[in-house]
């Protein structure tokens, strides 16, 4: 449970259930994390770790073993069971077993994780045996239409529920004091995984640089850590960025910097339904972003300003902002947004088709 937008998804699944109604199950491949802490104390948590001995026929056995033992110790156990991280195979492969009411949801868009290969996206889906869940969860209706082009056949099984997103708690967390404080210039805020491959935030930095260009003046906070945080610490100085970007790390709360920030943005390659909007919206944060996600439950046009993927329109976007300001031009109403969410999930829970 470490910090991640799968695991806040997860989270504020959680604490939104009704534990007079359900009794909760959490079956984790590691019980650690950060975010550990913050599970509601009526959720059962339980561990599922694999076997990752170097002997690798060793490493097959045990695991087969265990695998088998497992399921029949738990066949059918459940009322409803979900593999929430897509890409676990283990759980693929269990949540299957424990009940006949069983889902899995996909959190991003395969098409573009692995570059629109159609082999690969095929391989993967196929490995955690996609066809053979009764119910296929996704986030938004981009990644439901892409997959359903390569899987025609399994449109039915196909629904969109995006996450639901903990407002009051947000707002309760950003109230707390923010060390250093905020300098009397614009602050752009990205929050997420540093890692190139999807979030590219070299895009930002590169932005950060032309701003320096053209006289601009604003501050850039970066909070997250991943494969590429030194990569991107490098890059920033090279190019003698140290007095415009913030690399500020992971935060257990990273909400009072959502507060003090004039914007969120996000340059990223490709995304599911990015947590961070929910985050910035609940926030009142205007977000300038390459990702124009929707689903059945909010459409961002609606509320962020949509740019290409180019940087010289990214720029743009960002040096207005700081030229003018921007507003979002929705308001965004969380309480509606969570119970609509929260109907669909007591469907779920109890069968019913959504």
């Amino acid at each position: 449970m470490c910090f991640g937008g799968i695991e806040k998804a997860l989270l504020n699944l959680l604490k939104n259930i009704d534990y007079k109604k359900y009794s909760v199950t959490l079956l984790l491949e590691e019980k650690e994390g950060p975010l550990l802490k913050e599970i509601p104390s009526n959720v059962i948590i339980k561990e599922y770790r694999i076997n990752n001995n170097k002997n690798v026929l060793f490493r097959k056995i045990v695991n087969r073993l265990k695998l088998i033992f497992f399921i029949l110790l738990n066949l059918k156990k459940y009322d409803f069971s979900a593999c929430f991280y897509t890409s676990s195979t283990p759980m693929s492969i269990i949540s299957r077993y424990l009940s006949k009411n069983n889902y899995i949801w996909v959190h991003s868009n395969y098409k573009y994780v692995y570059n629109q290969n159609e082999t690969q996206f095929r391989n993967f889906f196929k490995q955690i045996k996609i066809n053979k869940f009764n119910r296929i969860i996704f986030v938004s209706n981009e990644s439901k239409n892409d997959f359903i082009y390569y899987y025609p056949s399994l449109a039915k099984k196909c629904s969109v529920c995006n996450n639901l997103v903990d407002y009051k708690e947000i707002i309760e967390l950003s109230k707390e004091p923010m060390p250093g404080g905020k300098e009397n210039i614009k602050v752009l805020l990205h929050v997420g995984r540093h890692t190139e491959e999807d979030k590219r935030i070299s895009r930002l930095i590169n932005i950060a640089k032309k701003l320096v260009d053209n006289n601009y003046h604003f501050k850039m906070w970066l909070i997250g850590d991943g494969l590429n945080h030194q990569n991107y610490l490098e890059q920033i100085e090279e190019l003698n960025l140290n007095d415009y970007i913030d690399m500020l790390g992971s935060k257990t709360n990273p909400y009072p910097y959502y507060r003090h920030a004039d914007v969120f943005v996000l340059t990223s390659e490709f995304e599911g339904f990015p947590v961070v909007y929910l985050e910035s919206l609940v926030m009142n944060l205007p977000i300038i972003t390459t990702i124009p996600v929707s689903s059945d439950d909010l459409n961002i046009e609606e509320y962020a300003t949509i740019v290409s993927k180019q940087e010289d329109d990214i720029y743009k976007a960002v040096a207005n902002f700081l030229d003018d300001g921007t507003v979002a031009k929705k308001e965004f109403d969380p309480v509606k947004y969570n119970n609509d969410i929260s109907a669909k999930l007591e469907k779920m829970f109890n069968g019913q088709e959504l």
